[in-house]
């Protein structure tokens, strides 16, 4: 019964949606730029914490021997 109800409040929410236009605003080329904008800060930031990946390795080798 609970997968039933659960499949009924999910078609729901689509017809809810789709009357309320979410997917016309989705689909719209201004949603296409903020995406681009997203993926962007999100590499931004990524590069920010975890560093460049393109080091080079004899750096990071250079100072792995020198904490041994």
């Amino acid at each position: 019964m609970k997968s039933v109800l659960v499949s009924i409040l999910m078609f729901m929410a689509v017809l809810a949606a789709m009357y309320t236009g979410l997917f016309g605003v989705l689909a719209s080329p201004y949603m296409m730029i903020f995406a681009i904008i997203c993926v962007a800060a999100a590499l931004f930031f990524a590069f920010r914490v975890l560093g460049n990946p393109f080091t080079s390795a004899d750096k990071d080798d250079k100072n792995d021997k020198n904490t041994d």
